[in-house]
């Protein structure tokens, strides 16, 4: 295996953490084998082009699977921590004092 090609698999497997992991318990190993394979062959052409083309496929697999299921992952820690700071202010604003005190 060439550098660029150890390089280029290094960097992929770095990104497929963020994928679902069912995808990744199923397809993990061939996801990887499939991309250096397209990555060898693409560097064996001898155009950049190739390369860019492949990790071009990896970015909208990217963009259309694994970060969708990260913001959906995250929604509901997000919404329970908003909720309960609007509770929280809406309490701390019944409470306080608002300078309607008569003397």
């Amino acid at each position: 295996m060439t550098r660029i090609l150890q390089l280029n698999v290094a960097v992929y497997e770095l990104l497929l953490p963020v994928f679902p992991p069912d995808l990744r318990g199923e397809f993990g190993e061939s996801m990887i084998r499939t991309f250096e394979e397209q990555i060898d062959s693409a560097s064996k052409g001898g155009s950049a082009a190739g390369v860019v083309s492949v990790w071009m496929d990896v970015m909208r697999d990217f963009v259309r699977i694994a970060l969708p299921y990260r913001a959906t992952a995250a929604a509901v820690p997000i919404l329970t921590l908003l909720g309960s700071s609007v509770i929280f202010s809406l309490m701390l604003w019944g409470i306080a004092p608002h300078g309607h005190c008569g003397k």
